[in-house]
């Protein structure tokens, strides 16, 4: 489940990349097919086509890499609250919850397969995250966009784009996060007896 997440990006990449390559060929070829042609206008034809082709996939990765980037560094208190990739789909969707500096949660989803990482760290945009049940910690930088989403970008190269269900964490002290660091031993304990 993890590794599919974290490959669908560099996937998506390379699908776009083969069909614009695959489009200016096909282009040149039934330029080449027509015998009426002369070689110069086959010529300028097939220049034609493979340019668009050449800057297409250049503009949209420069278009695409700055954005995983860009925002500001956030002070802990812009963090407060409880994020998701997809607020339509929280039970299956990436989450990061912030109490304090030093009271993070992250869970992958909720299915058995998901991970789950039940403390971490936050100073000056560098997140870490550990205590995983799957053993996998990881770090991540984080950049506060304008329109108020989250820019995650792992260590792993993956970026996602996390919203805040609880604006400003209302509700989220660290004596909650005490709490339910408390359930989850309980939790914990039930599954090993």
């Amino acid at each position: 489940m993890r590794s599919s997440i974290r490959l669908a990006l560099p996937a998506l990449v390379a699908a776009t990349a083969l069909t614009l390559t695959a489009c200016g060929d096909d282009d040149a070829d039934s330029g080449n097919n027509n015998a009426g042609d002369s070689q110069e206008s086959n010529g300028a034809t097939e220049e034609e086509s493979e340019a668009p082709a050449e800057e297409t996939p250049a503009e949209e990765t420069a278009s695409e890499e700055p954005a995983a980037e860009e925002g500001t560094v956030p002070e802990i208190d812009d963090l407060r609250g409880d994020w998701y990739v997809d607020t339509q789909d929280q039970d299956n969707s990436h989450n990061l919850t912030f109490y304090g500096a030093e009271e993070i949660i992250f869970i992958e989803d909720m299915t058995a397969e998901g991970d789950m990482c039940s403390a971490g760290t936050y100073a000056d945009g560098a997140l870490s995250v550990t205590d995983c049940m799957l053993g996998d910690d990881r770090s991540a930088e984080l950049r506060l966009a304008d329109d108020g989403t989250l820019n995650v970008t792992w260590d792993s190269g993956e970026s996602e784009s996390y919203t805040n269900t609880v604006p400003g964490g209302a509700g989220f002290t660290e004596d909650i996060y005490e709490q339910f660091l408390g359930q989850l031993d309980e939790f914990t304990a039930g599954l090993g007896g």
